[in-house]
């Protein structure tokens, strides 16, 4: 399907990668001033106010990611301030009545030029993941057709678009470090590789889960040897590099904890019990996280040239698979026992209010089970590729695609999932382009779960700063989707309808590839 569809572009234009970028880039500008979600977008207001007061990120309460994306905003604050954006926001008196229901909204709106400023290192990550795209696969398939395809499949999604140029949430950003990591690794530079990929999971955690995959790339590439052991200290080196350049004013601080309280919240994990830790002690931990990583890698070639993971490959398949998903399995109950317990202790020893916040505080905890059994599954997988025949096209990007599908195997968050897109359109185009339909599903089907989410305050800008669309004319339907009914309120009636159909087409995604590709794995 995207051969003929490319075809069709050849046919009327000689430049077709010109022409995508033209449509993609005219349409993120256009959208990223015009309509912006009364979410995330304005919670960057707080981190430029931080700045302006000369406040560092974690002083005041208001920034609750790491620092990656704090020092973006403030550079392009800065440079708006040069520009001449003063105004950044406007209070909507009209808001009041609902910033205590469940209804998501903000007391104020931002301005477009402010909504734009912030956009724009957005929609500049998304414009150079595209071009890193069509580079990777120009590179791997020597085929200029399906380089192009691919970068269209990233530059015109629905998903990528609404989530750089409405949204405004940068995991976009977090896309373009996590896709510069392949690169940088097939490249053999590990360390830059580990640098970049600590950034990627300092951007937004998502990107961890594929460590196992990187660390077994290496190995693979290298040899089950002590210089594949080596190279992945390299890879350790450079990521503990970067983790201590761009945390070290938190450390410094005492912030390090606090700025990891994205992670920390998600897992019912007290961010102040942990900022009562010292710089020193909080230093000492990295420190000795890091000595475990070497001390593993020693320990798995403590013989030399001979060490254990030469044995491991050394055994009969068949057992060495058996041996792998039994010690997965005893890992997993194990695991799923302590943090069980954890969640009795916690419920037990905790004052909650009320009913919602026990169920909150066991959800945060059946979150934490997901996340072993995702790391189990993204270890197989990680597994499977250290041991094929060989490290080819087919192999590597199919378990690539499977590992970062496999993060969302709960419902997540539209924007969560773009982290993943570049992979997904890798597999279409260098593996398998009978999934690009599947994938075109899954997108749109998310780009409408995005929507739902942000319905009607989108048009918040263009009503406040404009005068286009009547605030009264709006405000009906906000009050419509902040009531509720039989207890359940009408936005979270919607929200959960649509968030369960985009989950569904990206498990039949998977379905897809199960059907087509299977082979890979089983």
């Amino acid at each position: 399907m995207t051969e003929s569809v490319l075809s069709s572009v050849l046919a009327y234009t000689k430049r077709p990668l010109a022409i995508i970028l033209a449509i993609g880039l005219a349409i993120r500008l256009i959208l990223a001033p015009i309509f912006t979600f009364n979410i995330d977008v304005a919670y960057w207001v707080k981190i430029t106010e931080i700045i302006g007061s000369g406040f560092g990120l974690y002083d005041v309460t208001g920034y609750y990611y790491t620092p990656v994306w704090g020092y973006v905003v403030a550079v392009f604050s800065v440079l708006g301030e040069l520009l001449g954006i003063t105004d950044i926001a406007t209070v909507v008196p009209e808001f009041a009545p609902y910033l205590s229901s469940d209804y998501p909204l903000l007391p104020y709106v931002v301005s477009p030029a402010y909504a734009f400023m912030m956009k724009l290192p957005i929609i500049l990550a998304d414009t150079a993941v595209a071009f890193m795209i069509y580079s990777l696969v120009k590179d791997v398939t020597s085929d200029n057709r399906k380089a192009i395809c691919a970068f269209a499949l990233w530059y015109l999604c629905p998903l990528v678009i609404i989530e750089s140029s409405v949204h405004g949430m940068f995991d976009c950003f977090s896309a373009m470090v996590t896709l510069a990591t392949i690169m940088i690794v097939r490249k053999g530079n590990y360390f830059l590789a580990g640098a970049a990929f600590s950034v990627a999971v300092l951007t937004k955690f998502f990107p961890v889960f594929l460590i196992f995959f990187l660390v077994a790339y290496v190995l693979k590439k290298e040899g089950l040897n002590l210089r594949g052991t080596k190279k992945v200290f390299a890879s350790v080196a450079g990521a503990f590099a970067a983790l201590f350049i761009i945390q070290g004013p938190a450390i410094l601080r005492g912030q390090f904890w606090e700025s990891l309280f994205y992670l920390t919240d998600r897992i019912g994990i007290s961010t102040g019990t942990l900022n009562s830790i010292s710089n020193l002690k909080t230093l000492a931990v990295l420190l000795v996280v890091f000595a475990i990583m070497v001390a593993i890698i020693v320990y798995l070639n403590r013989k030399g040239e001979k060490g254990r993971l030469d044995r491991i490959a050394a055994m009969d398949p068949k057992v060495r698979d058996r041996k792998v998903v039994q010690a997965l399995v005893r890992i997993g109950i194990v695991l799923t026992l302590l943090v069980i317990l954890y969640s009795v202790y916690s419920v037990i020893t905790s004052d909650f209010e009320d009913i919602l916040e026990i169920f909150s505080g066991v959800g945060m905890k059946f979150v934490m089970i997901l996340s072993i059994y995702t790391l189990l599954i993204e270890f197989y997988l990680a597994y499977r590729l250290l041991y094929a025949d060989s490290l080819d096209s087919r192999t590597t990007y199919t378990i690539l695609f499977l590992s970062s599908v496999v993060i969302f195997l709960w419902p997540p968050l539209p924007q969560y999932v773009v982290v993943s897109v570049p992979f997904m359109v890798l597999y279409c185009v260098i593996v398998n382009d009978k999934l690009t339909k599947p994938f075109l599903a899954f997108a749109s089907l998310t780009t409408l779960y995005e929507c739902i989410l942000g319905n009607v305050t989108a048009l918040f800008p263009i009503s406040v700063y404009w005068g286009v669309i009547p605030l009264d004319a709006i405000m009906p339907i906000v009050g419509f989707l902040a009531g509720s009914v039989f207890g359940i309120p009408v936005v979270g009636f919607f929200v959960s309808v649509f968030a369960a159909v985009a989950f569904v087409s990206l498990l039949a995604l998977l379905w897809h590839w199960y059907k087509a590709d299977k082979e890979v794995l089983f």
